[in-house]
């Protein structure tokens, strides 16, 4: 089978979960628990002396989502360490 390609048949053991809909009328979404990006906050506007100056939060919100991965991996190590490490007394 090519990659990328999955087949709605007796091939994929999935299928039929996947197209049946619930005794309430849902069916079956794939959700994004971990969301890959969210709103950067407006730039703030101040004056000073009748000038009016920008402060962007552009780079800061670019930075936080370059680094996200490393973040979620570290959490993830601590959860590991908190949950499974040895009590000692």
């Amino acid at each position: 089978m090519k990659a990328g390609g999955v087949e709605e048949s007796a091939g994929n053991p999935f299928s039929d979960v996947l197209k049946k809909e619930q005794q309430d009328g849902t069916k079956f979404e794939v959700k994004n628990i971990l969301p890959t990006h969210g709103t950067c906050p407006s730039p703030k506007q101040f004056n000073v002396m009748g000038r009016t100056y920008e402060i962007s939060y552009y780079w800061i919100c670019e930075f936080a989502l370059s680094i996200r991965g490393l973040i979620i991996a570290l959490a993830a190590v601590a959860a590991g360490f908190i949950i499974f490490s040895a009590r000692k007394d």
